[in-house]
């Protein structure tokens, strides 16, 4: 079956385009909205030797067009590890409301492999556009090919908040990844604070509970309970971190009262 892709006319008459856009940049751009391998979500597989066979450019070329539409343009994010790249942009003249669209939206999502890639189309698709991915890159040796990705961490923004995800292959991957970051997304919406996922001492305290039968909500439960318990209290608010929250007291936290609501918050 064919595949179609929107390219609005405006394409060519937008500021931004018309102002920061060199005739390569906007080459690169449209190849990145139309080639075979595109999803209809808006984030793909596709390595750096296929871009460079099929636009016919050397590897360096292609490395340097990225780098720009990461850091100049700011209109994609690349994982060189999963050999994904997301178009922020897509889902404004891609999605549309009709059911089939939505289906295949999400069947797209399904497949995308880096989870900051994941988390941000699952926001949009909701109707949470309030969302953003930034990233930060730590390039040790300049002079090695092709490895600047290695050292990329993408971090998923929403509320002020963020959770970051690095793309090398130093994390566990298992069946609880997706809910201890949706633990972490919570903690630190309510907290304020700003742990990460990245922490393996964030990780293993939660995995433990998880193994042990807790749910998710009750990790709410208890991240609500000392919270209200503990924010106020100049001595005791250090204390509300992962590893206090969820350590070998948990169950004794998630057994105690739920203090009583005011306004917002609780008392």
């Amino acid at each position: 079956m064919a595949k179609f892709r929107n390219i609005y006319c405006s394409f060519w008459t937008d500021a931004k385009m018309v102002e920061n856009f060199t005739p390569e940049d906007r080459y690169f751009y449209l190849y990145l909205m139309s080639n075979p391998h595109t999803s209809l979500c808006g984030c793909y597989e596709i390595s750096v030797t296929q871009m460079a066979n099929e636009l016919g450019y050397q590897k360096d070329c292609i490395d340097k067009l990225i780098t720009r539409f990461m850091e100049v343009h700011d209109v994609i994010r690349y994982d060189y590890e999963t050999k994904e790249v997301i178009i922020l942009n897509w889902y404004k003249y891609n999605w549309h409301g009709s059911e089939k669209t939505i289906v295949g939206v999400e069947k797209g999502i399904a497949e995308v492999k880096n989870p900051i890639f994941k988390m941000y189309l699952e926001n949009i698709v909701s109707g949470n556009t309030e969302v953003s991915i930034g990233y930060t890159r730590d390039i040790v040796d300049e002079s090695i090919p092709h490895t600047r990705g290695r050292y990329v961490t993408f971090t998923f923004i929403y509320n002020n908040t963020s959770i970051s995800l690095s793309n090398t292959n130093d994390l566990p991957i298992d069946e609880y990844k997706e809910n201890i970051i949706e633990i972490l997304n919570y903690f630190n919406r309510v907290s304020g604070k700003k742990y990460k996922y990245t922490s393996k001492v964030n990780q293993s305290h939660i995995r433990a509970r998880l193994k042990e039968g807790f749910t998710v909500e009750d990790f709410k439960k208890v991240i609500d309970i000392k919270n209200a318990e503990w924010k106020d209290d100049a001595k005791m608010c250090q204390y509300i971190r992962p590893e206090t929250l969820f350590g070998t007291r948990f169950e004794s936290y998630l057994n105690q009262k739920v203090p009583e609501k005011k306004g917002d918050w609780y008392k």
